[in-house]
């Protein structure tokens, strides 16, 4: 696999793991409220 292709990954897991936690916290946080 060429570098660029293994970056690109990289950071569309990073995009992907980085909204599904801040979803999670977001449902968390109204739902104490």
């Amino acid at each position: 696999m060429k570098l660029a292709a293994v970056i690109f990954m990289i950071v569309m897991l990073t995009i992907v793991w980085g909204g599904f936690i801040f979803l999670l916290a977001f449902a968390s946080r109204r739902e104490k409220n």
